[in-house]
């Protein structure tokens, strides 16, 4: 039972992590921080 639930634990975190990455990076997308990233390599 305890390793069920350890797994468990574990999907739910790593659906959680992708999730909120997913959010942080279409945040940033939204926001034009990639754009500026990518202007200033540019340079």
């Amino acid at each position: 039972m305890i390793a069920r639930n350890f797994i468990m634990v574990c999907t739910v975190v790593a659906v959680f992590a992708v999730l909120i990455s997913n959010l942080v990076n279409n945040h940033h997308k939204y926001g034009g921080v990639t754009r500026l990233d990518e202007n200033s390599r540019l340079r």
